[in-house]
């Protein structure tokens, strides 16, 4: 390795500016040394000798990293800086004008011009220019200022050393210069012509492998075609085990109903039964009451189970008919109130419908009354007694909006996702504190089915301890 690479860097790890930097952090080394020594021979003033050794310092410090850390581009400004702030002090402290000063500052100036090539050059070349021009105007307007040399001798002494120095360290770095410039050049003739055989190697290496391109080509039209196919049957097959998958839900659900929550009421309504058939006797007159309330209840449970199960079994099997057409639906709810008012009332619950009685939209009239029907039955199960539930409707971009609010016991967030769904058992979910009554969840299948065959959307909110709100859209036309 040669000294200069030693120095100043190979061309490999470091770039042709930054070892131009490390250069002339280098050469202002040698130069603050031979300032120094000169200055005690001459003898030159104390403090100046204090001021270069300040700057050797910080100099050499800019130096070490720049050539250990291999980052230089961030101290190119704070070491012009600090080279202008010395060489202004020395300039009064050396006779001003009369000093060779001048002559460094037109060396940095050439030097900078070399190592920084970017557009940092025009405000550095700036800089100088004006500091210069700013010392030799307050040397001429205030010569006070400036501190004499104490013989002529001493001048011309300090003056042909620096003029020696200055000539020895530009011509050194021009050398420098010149040496890294020709071997950057002659790099970047042999990756030249490294990347020309290269070329050529991959130009060879593209033409095979553009040959072996075109069979893959054509493989991979064959494969394509052959993966359309194999995804056409996937999705088939996929439909087909969803579709068995959901009949499958569809008959766990029937059969779970049938063999618990259709055999439960009947059980318990014909225990009742019994009761007053062998025990009528038995029984004050309020007590016979109790019993005939829950008798009715039980037979009121079974028969909106059986409808449900019914109304099901039809879509199950495609018998259910769709018919939509204009429909008032402020008397949709009102048919549908009327029909749960007895429960309503034996409940203390109050239905309020707020719909305008000239809202209109698009839908099957029996459907969606199969759907307010079973969200207000839901809505009595599980609202408190003296209590309301408010049905209100709105426009929401073209579709109406209906809500159904009740003043319940409310659900749990992470419940309300496993709503609407055939797989999840709502009895788990939210049994109410209220009544006896026990829900299927079937009718939240329904309605969910018969929104969306409306071309609705179905959803629910609900804060526990506060109540729900059922929200279903049908489209306006």
């Amino acid at each position: 390795m040669e000294i200069s690479d030693k120095l100043f860097g190979n061309n490999i790890e470091f770039s042709f500016e930054h070892r131009l930097f490390n250069a002339l952090a280098f050469f202002s080394i040698v130069l603050s040394i031979f300032s120094i020594v000169i200055n005690f021979v001459l003898p030159i003033h104390t403090i100046v000798n204090a001021v270069i050794s300040v700057y050797l310092i910080l100099v050499t410090i800019f130096y070490f990293i720049s050539r250990i850390r291999s980052s230089y581009k961030n101290y190119v400004l704070i070491y012009i800086f600090s080279t202008l702030l010395m060489l202004s002090f020395i300039w009064f402290n050396s006779g001003g004008y009369d000093s060779p000063i001048a002559l460094v500052f037109l060396l940095l100036l050439v030097i900078i011009n070399v190592v920084v090539i970017d557009k940092k050059q025009n405000f550095y070349f700036a800089v100088i220019m004006i500091n210069l021009s700013a010392l030799y105007l307050i040397s001429f307007y205030y010569p006070d200022y400036n501190v004499k040399y104490e013989s002529e001798s001493v001048r011309f002494i300090d003056i042909f050393a620096t003029l020696i120095i200055v000539a020895s360290i530009l011509f050194a770095f021009l050398k420098v210069h010149t040496k890294n410039y020709i071997e950057d050049r002659v790099n970047a003739g042999l990756r030249k012509i490294e990347v020309d055989k290269l070329n050529h190697a991959l130009m060879d290496t593209n033409n095979k492998i553009s040959d072996k391109n075109k069979l893959l080509e054509d493989l991979s039209k064959v494969l394509e075609a052959n993966n359309i196919i194999i995804n056409k049957q996937l999705e088939e097959l996929n439909e087909a085990y969803r579709q068995l998958e959901l009949s499958n839900q569809t008959q766990t659900k029937f059969l779970s109903i049938i063999s618990h929550d259709l055999r439960s009421p009947i059980g318990s309504f014909k225990s009742l039964t019994s009761s007053m058939v062998n025990d009528y006797d038995l029984f004050s007159r309020d007590e016979q009451k109790n019993l005939i309330e829950l008798m009715s209840n039980s037979a009121g449970s079974i028969y909106e189970l059986l409808e449900n199960l019914l109304t099901w079994s039809s879509i199950q099997q495609g018998r259910i008919a769709f018919n939509p057409q204009m429909n008032n639906i402020f008397q949709t709810v009102d048919i549908t109130f009327k029909l749960l008012e007895i429960s309503a009332i034996s409940k203390r619950i109050k239905l309020i419908n707020l719909i305008n009685k000239s809202t209109i939209a698009f839908f099957d009239e029996n459907m969606i009354v199969t759907v307010v029907r079973n969200l207000v039955s839901n809505a009595l199960k599980f609202s408190r007694p003296d209590s309301i539930i408010v049905i209100s409707a709105t426009d929401k971009d073209n579709f109406v909006e209906v809500r159904v609010k009740d003043k319940g016991m409310g659900i749990k967030s992470e419940d309300l996702d496993k709503l609407f769904r055939i797989d999840v058992d709502i009895r788990m979910i939210s049994p109410s504190p209220y009544t006896s009554e026990k829900g299927t969840g079937l009718g939240l299948i329904l309605c969910r089915e018969f929104v969306e065959k409306n071309g609705g959307t179905i959803q629910v909110e609900s804060t526990l301890g506060v109540g729900s709100t059922f929200i279903f859209t049908i489209p306006k036309s």
